[in-house]
């Protein structure tokens, strides 16, 4: 079963505060048109966003960023009672998956946490 959203364009000129360009926009759809193709557009632009700015900002931010993983590793050695190679390996896969464009679920991230002597990798 699938379902679709449809906006009409008539209903939506009646509106007297569209841009031109959004009135631009309307005059090239049909009289009802999908919201959906919009929506995902809008979305893949907006991950593509965040994904460029998380970047610059872990670029130009490389020296601290290894300040706070050190200071990570340091809580999760407290976290984990004082065992060091298991706090190493929650840093590196927590650093892995932020550093991940793919998701990792949280059980997965568990899983390789609990199952692995090695950090995670993609």
């Amino acid at each position: 079963m699938e379902c679709v959203v449809g906006l009409n364009v008539s209903q939506l000129r009646e509106w007297n505060k569209w841009s031109s360009a959004s009135k631009a926009f309307l005059n090239g759809q049909p009289e009802i048109f999908e919201l959906r193709p919009i929506v995902r557009t809008h979305g893949r632009l907006i991950a593509d966003l965040n994904g460029w700015l998380h970047n610059e900002l872990a670029k130009d931010n490389a020296d601290g960023l290894v300040e706070v993983n050190r200071l990570v590793e340091e809580r999760n050695a407290i976290l984990t009672g004082g065992d060091v190679e298991q706090a190493r390996r929650l840093t590196a896969a927590w650093t892995a998956q932020r550093e991940n464009p793919a998701a990792l679920s949280t059980e997965d991230l568990l899983q390789r946490l609990t199952t692995s002597d090695a950090p995670p990798s993609d």
